[in-house]
């Protein structure tokens, strides 16, 4: 059988140093939900530790480290939760890897989830080689001769203990951002150089459990395993609460209705024929519930698995809406950019135009005021040589249909009216 190093419970003390309290605040503890993977010896097939009991939880791996770079201390815990016969509440099946026994811890990242229990979330992969196996703890309350579940889902925990209590090399499957290379480079380099020392109370079993103590579970012997969950025996029938008589001649005699006298054993007899009717129909009743409430749990548990999924599926979908909207808002950049250029391009198109109109006007006014001078140098040589009205109505024509082929020629709407008149 399965073998357990036990600790008594014990108060925590509370002389501790001042030198002692700074240092505990240098602690610091990070948790997230793992996923625990490992191959047995005799096959060298893989197992994957994902479901608790109950499975809606997660099994959580937890690092609790000292920031003093003269003394590195650290601790990890595997923390399973399980329904154990023996314990009054639900409880924790710890699995503690002391820091002496880790000889490297490998990172990468990102890696492939082996299944969908931590969702879609990138994740990294933490590596233990340990020169030897981890300790497995129950709390000290639980009977191990044998080791028992309340349900299934911790019977198919229990199942594998006993090779995970041998192995020397496992894998934690973790969210990437919860142990990143950066934060294990201090411990590693420390494992590398042997000077990682444990944490404070990290192998104190008695103060585990909420103080109520632990014990350490040994499998040394593949033979010496806990049966599995399905091959445990039923437990053994209640005994009756009153014993039989021994003789009929002990029991006292009594007269039924129609005046003939029986035995109290008949009476007992028949009033045990009821009962056992009446206990029976209890027992279906109890059967009916159990199954019903089963299924029940069932229905729930698939409810629990749908909206997990639906998790995952808005998860991704709101990865791909911000994907979307990236690209939308960099296309929003680009189109404001171009615009920018186009109405910078439009403004020195209009500036362009301004000057050339500018130029343009100046222009016909020198030509006007040229025409006005040749008009009034006509004008004095007709008044000179006395020209009658014939030659002087032609001469007028002739310098408007100048005028105004210049004005449209050059494309702006100009008024202007020449009038010729005699002194």
């Amino acid at each position: 059988m399965s073998q357990a190093t036990t600790a008594s419970p014990s108060p925590p003390s509370s002389s501790a140093s001042p030198g002692q309290d700074a240092t505990a605040d240098l602690h610091v503890t990070s948790t997230a939900p793992a996923l625990v993977e490992w191959k047995r010896d005799e096959d060298d097939a893989t197992t994957l530790l994902s479901d608790p009991d109950p499975r809606s939880h997660h099994i959580t791996f937890q690092m609790r480290h000292l920031h003093d770079p003269e003394q590195p201390a650290a601790s990890f815990t595997i923390h399973i939760p399980a329904k154990l016969k023996g314990s009054s509440r639900d409880t924790q099946i710890l699995i503690a890897i002391p820091s002496d026994r880790v000889l490297s811890i490998d990172h990468e990242s990102p890696v492939a989830a082996p299944n969908a229990k931590l969702g879609s979330r990138p994740l990294c992969r933490l590596t233990f080689l340990l020169r030897q196996p981890v300790d497995i703890i129950v709390p000290i309350e639980v009977p191990v001769t044998p080791l028992r579940a309340h349900k299934a889902a911790t019977g198919q925990v229990l199942d594998l203990l006993p090779t995970l209590g041998r192995v020397t090399r496992l894998a934690l499957y973790l969210p990437a951002n919860a142990f990143s290379k950066q934060k294990l480079e201090p411990i590693c380099t420390a494992i590398a150089e042997g000077r990682l020392e444990p944490t404070d109370r990290s192998d104190d079993l008695a103060s585990l459990y909420s103080g109520s103590g632990g014990q350490v579970l040994r499998f040394d012997d593949p033979n010496d395993a806990p049966p599995t969950y399905d091959e445990l025996p039923p437990s053994a029938p209640i005994a009756p609460l009153l014993p039989e008589p021994s003789s009929k001649a002990a029991l006292p005699l009594y007269h039924d209705k129609n005046g003939r006298k029986r035995s109290r054993r008949d009476r007992d007899s028949a009033g045990s024929a009821e009962e056992g009717r009446s206990a029976c129909c209890s027992t279906d009743e109890v059967m009916t519930a159990l199954v019903a409430m089963r299924k029940q749990m069932a229905m729930q548990e698939d409810r629990v698995n749908e909206q997990s999924r639906r998790i995952d599926e808005l998860e991704r979908q709101a990865t791909r809406y911000q994907e979307e909207l990236a690209g939308a808002h960099k296309q929003t950049a680009q189109l404001r950019q171009e615009l920018d250029d186009a109405q910078e391009q439009l403004a020195l198109l209009q500036g362009r135009v301004e000057t050339v109109e500018q130029e343009d006007l100046g222009k016909l006014d020198q030509d006007i005021c040229g025409l006005r001078e040749d008009v009034e140098a006509l004008q004095e040589e007709m008044e000179q040589r006395g020209l009658d009205s014939e030659v002087e109505n032609r001469i007028t024509n002739t310098v408007t249909e100048r005028v105004t082929s210049e004005m449209l020629d050059s494309g702006i709407a100009y008024n202007a009216t020449v009038t010729f008149a005699r002194p």
